[in-house]
């Protein structure tokens, strides 16, 4: 499966800023393995997962091709 631009930007984001799933997974009181499918692109986002990543990140996450 090929990985999404957004969730590239979010793994990108998450090493610049030092973060890890498990951080974001505990932030976003969700589990390990949702936060790991979604940075891996894996399973989809919805809209409002990634306002979540948006607020944790501190960043709109912007993906041009």
């Amino acid at each position: 499966m090929k990985q999404s631009l957004i969730s590239l930007r979010i793994k990108q984001l998450l090493a610049e800023k030092q973060m890890t799933e498990t951080e974001v997974a505990r932030i976003m009181k969700s589990d390990l393995a949702s936060v790991s499918r979604w940075v891996n692109g894996h399973s989809n986002m919805t809209i409002r997962t990634v306002e979540k990543f948006e607020t944790i990140l501190g960043t709109i996450i912007n993906v041009t091709q």
